[in-house]
């Protein structure tokens, strides 16, 4: 593997794993929403 191959690959990793964690985040926005407003009708 050469080395402009080898960069290509990383940066294709990390691309992929920054994209994960972005549906993470997007998945658990309407829970940490939802979380806010009965703490806010609770308190």
């Amino acid at each position: 593997m050469t080395l402009r191959e080898n960069v290509m690959q990383i940066r294709e990793e990390v691309r992929a794993k920054y994209a994960q964690q972005k549906q993470q985040e997007a998945a658990f926005a309407p829970l940490r929403t939802t979380f806010a407003t009965a703490s806010v009708f609770l308190s």
